[in-house]
């Protein structure tokens, strides 16, 4: 389900851990990875928009979508031993 986010209000570090159900850690790694864009504001402080989170949390879901979808596999209709270990008369 997505969080409710609205993509113009400006979250702190904690709103943001609050809103994407993740730690303050989490957040502040993504922004340190250029994952999460944001805005910061002397040395410790960091804002980020709504829009940023949308965009992050749309990333994410989309990346975990691909990496559960089915991987479809044929089946093969021959044997193993088809045209190896035919006997010629």
């Amino acid at each position: 389900m997505r969080p409710a986010i609205d993509p113009d209000v400006i979250y702190s570090v904690r709103e943001a851990a609050e809103l994407m159900k993740v730690s303050r850690n989490t957040v502040a790694a993504w922004l340190a990875r250029g994952e999460l864009k944001g805005a910061k504001f002397g040395t410790r402080s960091w804002r980020i928009k709504g829009s940023a989170l949308l965009d992050l949390y749309e990333r994410r879901a989309a990346e975990r979508g691909k990496a559960t979808e089915p991987v479809q596999v044929e089946m093969l209709n021959r044997s193993i031993y088809d045209d190896d270990d035919e006997e010629t008369d």
